[in-house]
């Protein structure tokens, strides 16, 4: 496994590069993280009972798929039929406001 300095450089390599395939592998590897914190949190309640930790999991599962909706509609992806940026610009400020109260709430 590589250590994270060299994973670090690499992906400030690839953004010099192609923009777009580097935006793509941070947004899913962050989409990746989310899921399989949502699972182990999922799997785990019959353990612990805390239900703050399934409520944060429920408010990151529809974060994660803003965050999703946000990576298939970025400009030049050509997943969505969509011209301009602002599709993809609107996902993800609600991302970012629909992320803060599911911590706090």
């Amino acid at each position: 496994m590589l250590p994270s300095s060299i994973l670090v450089i690499i992906l400030a390599i690839v953004s010099f590069q192609n923009y777009l395939l580097f935006h793509t592998l941070v947004e899913m590897f962050a989409i990746m993280v989310a899921i399989l914190a949502a699972v182990v949190i999922w799997q785990t309640y019959s353990i612990s009972h805390n239900h703050y930790l399934i409520h944060l999991e429920r408010g990151y599962f529809w974060v994660t798929a803003l965050d999703l909706a946000h990576t298939l509609t970025y400009k030049g992806m050509s997943i969505f039929p969509i011209a301009a940026a602002n599709q993809s610009t609107q996902f993800w400020i609600s991302e970012n406001q629909q992320r803060t109260p599911s911590r706090f709430c």
